[in-house]
């Protein structure tokens, strides 16, 4: 489908960006909020932000733009390229053109815009399924973008966008305040800022997907970055800079008292003192290269417990494909328990064989490692989705013991983060599959099954699994050992 150059204007003006500054996209606005160095090396380099995803984050971005295309079809949406005939008859249209918006410098081509009484409606076709903030960020860019084709006076009401969230066949409604309008020009104009100088790259989640992950992980090693500390995050970061905390090595060493008072004469929000006393712990550990226990008590025994891990699919329709229990008596002796679904309408089996298995053993604890933000989210969904026992359910949430959480409340490593290959890795597990990263790895092998159905495909997700059910058993253990309550553990050879 070609698309065309359309240039809009309220105001007669013709953006210069050799003056202005470069012109900002929507995907250079989420781009920004994932990595604003990546943001500036595609626009120093000349380069398309996909080359800088892994193989792996491209194959999944791949994907999730295939949901969106094929939702065009599902929803019946019309093509157009003429706005001002789609003014007349309403509707919703797909609009192959690339907006040139010269009052603000942005530029896009939107999934939809919806048409109704003269008022030009935003749409964003996503693949995930829940409504996140930079969606609405999205919409607000998109809704600038479209204000010179607006009439003069919107009204409150209508001032909006849709979106359309995983398998739904309705549009999400999404009213858009003013302040939602000005976030959006101020993320444009950091954008801008940041295509011409680097802001400099801090470690984050996205790190992950990208090719350029092992080399800045290695970069704040050698510097002692404070992107290596546990919950200091980019915003916490500058303030930290700006009192002066510049180093894991000056973090450290701040006396915290001081530290807190200062914090709470610049910031906007406060710092607490479990906060940063997690903090410290951890930049101490990075500086002597040993565990720092904060809480040993908060590591429980692995007697009686079944750890659960979950695989999932969330490219359009989400869903379980994956379940994997491991089993852990009274005297610590183990068994492994999984069950595949070879498509969406499979995970019913295998939820009611997870239910049978945990049901089995009703007073060991359930055992995951960020099960509270992952596994158990999907789990509910799914709940819904099958009809399934609300009474099962509710007994898992109580017998549920998230050891990320335990974690953090109770260690700190000189490792970057408390994930579980993060930590599993600084204490040597030894992976029988050490070439699957992580979880986009496994999801990328299964966008692979799924048009292949290739049983080596499928018992190497497995064997992927049993891995992380291994490691967590292994990372429990070594974790109660350090924390003084078990003899030492021998490390996997």
């Amino acid at each position: 489908m070609q698309i065309r150059d359309f240039h809009l204007t309220k105001t007669d003006r013709r953006w210069n960006k050799d003056a202005q500054g470069p012109w900002v996209s929507k995907t250079d606005v989420v781009e920004f909020d994932l990595c604003g160095h990546r943001c500036f090396l595609a626009h120093q380099l000349d380069k398309r932000y996909e080359e800088f995803r892994t193989p792996s984050a491209l194959q999944v971005l791949l994907s999730g733009k295939a949901h969106e295309r094929s939702k065009d079809s599902e929803i019946e949406i019309s093509v157009t390229y003429d706005v001002e005939k789609a003014r007349t008859t309403d509707g919703l249209y797909k609009v192959p053109i690339r907006f040139y918006n010269h009052d603000y410098g942005m530029v896009g081509v939107l999934d939809g815009i919806l048409f109704n009484g003269n008022i030009l409606f935003p749409v964003e076709i996503k693949a995930h399924n829940r409504f996140r903030a930079l969606d609405r960020i999205e919409l607000a860019f998109y809704s600038r973008l479209l204000e010179p084709l607006q009439p003069v006076d919107i009204s409150k009401e209508d001032r909006k966008g849709y979106v359309f969230l995983g398998q739904s066949k309705e549009p999400r409604e999404v009213l858009l305040r003013r302040r939602d309008l000005r976030e959006s020009e101020r993320r444009v104009q950091e954008v801008r800022d940041a295509k011409i100088k680097d802001p400099g790259f801090s470690l984050s989640k996205a790190c992950r997907s990208c090719v350029l992950e092992e080399e800045h992980k290695a970069e704040s090693k050698n510097q002692l970055s404070l992107d290596l500390i546990y919950d200091l995050g980019p915003e916490r970061k500058k303030i930290f800079n700006a009192l002066g905390i510049h180093t894991v090595g000056d973090l450290a060493q701040a006396d915290p008292s001081d530290l807190m008072n200062r914090w709470s004469v610049i910031a906007e929000y406060g710092l607490s003192v479990q906060r940063l006393t997690g903090m410290q712990a951890h930049a101490r550990s990075w500086i002597s290269e040993e565990p720092e226990i904060l809480d040993g008590s908060q590591i429980p025994s692995p007697s009686e417990s079944i750890i659960l891990d979950l695989e999932y699919y969330t490219l359009g329709g989400k869903y379980i494909f994956l379940v994997g229990m491991l089993v852990v008596d009274k005297d610590e002796q183990v068994s492994i328990k999984q069950e595949f679904a070879t498509n969406p309408e499979d995970e019913s089996r295998i939820l009611e064989y997870m239910t049978s298995v945990l049901m089995a053993y009703p007073t060991y604890q359930i055992a995951t490692w960020s099960g509270l933000s992952a596994d158990f989210p999907m789990i509910e969904d799914a709940w819904d989705r099958h009809g399934l026992s609300k009474f099962a359910l509710d007994d898992f949430r109580r017998r549920h013991v998230d050891l990320f959480q335990c974690s953090v409340r109770g260690v700190r490593l000189p490792a970057p983060g408390l994930g579980l290959k993060t930590v599993s890795d600084y204490l040597n597990f030894k992976r029988k599959l050490p070439d699957i990263s992580g979880g986009l790895d496994a999801v990328a092998m299964y966008i692979d099954y799924l048009s292949t159905k290739d049983d080596r495909l499928r018992n190497k997700l497995i064997a992927y699994n049993g891995d992380d059910l291994d490691a967590t058993l292994f990372v429990w253990k070594k974790l109660r050992e350090l924390s003084g309550h078990a003899p030492r553990l021998a490390t996997k050879d």
